[in-house]
């Protein structure tokens, strides 16, 4: 998200941090870093990130390996984290959103090169390119010419549940008033240029709804969540009384830098008194959410987002329950923008959410894509951090979820560790 989404001594604290590990299986023969290899480095690895906690789930030729966890749910009460506990996944989020469209398109219900407009309940055109189809394949690739109006994004977030409507604050951000201060469209037209943009995820969502007649929460819940037995992943607090969230979920933390205030809009998530850990100080925020629920609000947990990166490894099926066909995945896992001239693609493959990585351009991107090697989506908001990255080709895969916001950089590096193992 536009916004990022935006006492202890440090010994005490590295000790204080319980750090949980579950093996799953046995070691594998597969050459290079083994999961086993890898969990046993992670405290060290982590201790050093200046972060609260991190969870995680190792995935190993198609067969969950470690579901662990490191540090705390809650600093003030010493709550550890567990790899059950949730957690927001921030934009990982658009990795289901971009599945559950997959699923309508496999009904033929829509088609990728339709006009989203179609199955949306106002005009959705670019402005200055009115002739050319916005298309939910540009929504889902981030060709589409819309910006994301951070205003509008930064006003959106609150403590609890959002108290607007998707369609509602969407119609604002791109026709209202927020739309005048800060125009929601790129100069390109759709299917020129790669912009990432949140509030096509919004859109899509509210694709989602128009053509279901189902609420996002409830479609995502109904369609992809209980059939991978996720069943405690969420999007919406409601369901959850105040001591259930204190047991349930992690607190978010923002880091504190000296002599600095909180930028809106995490100073109106601020809760409690900052807590010392390692070396700085960390502001507890709310369980929070803005009203684009399905660009970056799932709340999960390592556990059960393993269920879902199993399910895509193994072509689709986790446990005699399909979500997509393999096909479909193959579609997903492509580069939906090779056409595109290198100034205007980013420098990597660009899945229909997904993004394709390669040795060149995993941890410093190159001017022109390696080859993907992996597919893998990040995310960031306040107080969270996240990564799902999946090996198709030989089944290996990584899910880490933080509740400290400086950890972003940190998973991005772990993920291409283990991803570059095991060749």
């Amino acid at each position: 998200m536009p916004t990022h989404r935006h006492g202890l001594t440090r010994r005490a604290a590295l000790t204080a941090a319980p750090a949980f590990t579950l093996a799953i299986a046995s070691r594998s023969p597969a050459a290079g870093l083994t999961a086993d290899d890898f969990v046993a480095r992670l405290p060290e690895r982590l201790q050093g990130g200046g972060v609260p906690g991190v969870s995680w789930a190792l995935i190993e030729r198609g067969e969950l390996r470690h579901l662990g966890a490191w540090g705390f749910a809650n600093l003030a009460t010493r709550q550890p984290l567990r790899a059950d506990t949730l957690l927001g996944t921030a934009s990982v989020t658009k990795t289901f959103t971009a599945t559950l469209l997959m699923q309508q398109v496999e009904q033929g219900r829509c088609g990728l090169d339709e006009p989203a407009a179609r199955h949306l309940p106002f005009a959705l055109r670019h402005p200055t390119h009115p002739e050319v189809p916005l298309t939910l394949r540009h929504l889902l690739t981030h060709s589409s010419g819309l910006a994301d109006p951070s205003a509008a994004y930064a006003a959106s977030y609150a403590c609890g549940d959002p108290a607007q409507g998707l369609e509602a604050w969407l119609r604002e951000a791109l026709y209202g008033e927020a739309a005048q201060v800060q125009p929601p469209f790129h100069a390109d037209a759709p299917g020129q240029r790669h912009a990432y943009s949140n509030v096509g995820y919004g859109l899509l969502g509210l694709v989602l709804q128009q053509l279901t007649g189902r609420p996002y929460a409830q479609l995502l819940r109904e369609d992809l969540l209980q059939p991978l037995g996720m069943t405690r992943s969420r999007v919406l607090l409601g369901d959850l009384s105040p001591e259930a969230q204190a047991r349930e979920l992690a607190t978010p933390y923002e880091p504190l830098a000296p002599g600095k205030a909180l930028a809106p809009p995490v100073d109106r998530l601020a809760q409690g008194a900052p807590m010392p850990f390692a070396d700085g100080q960390h502001q507890a925020l709310c369980p929070y959410s803005f009203a684009t629920v399905s660009d970056g609000l799932l709340r999960s947990s390592a556990a059960e987002m393993a269920r879902f990166a199993l399910a895509l490894l193994q072509g689709g099926e986790l446990e005699g329950r399909r979500i997509l066909r393999a096909p479909t995945l193959a579609q997903m896992w492509s580069d939906q923008l090779a056409a595109l001239p290198a100034t205007q693609r980013p420098r990597y493959h660009q899945g229909l959410a997904w993004r394709g990585l390669g040795d060149a351009n995993a941890a410093s991107p190159a001017p022109t894509p390696a080859p993907a090697r992996y597919w893998a989506h990040f995310g960031s908001d306040p107080g969270t951090a996240a990564a799902l990255t999946v090996r198709p080709q030989d089944g290996r895969g990584l899910v880490m979820l933080s509740n400290g916001a400086r950890a972003r950089p940190l998973l991005g590096r772990l993920s291409v560790e283990w991803m570059a193992a095991g060749r």
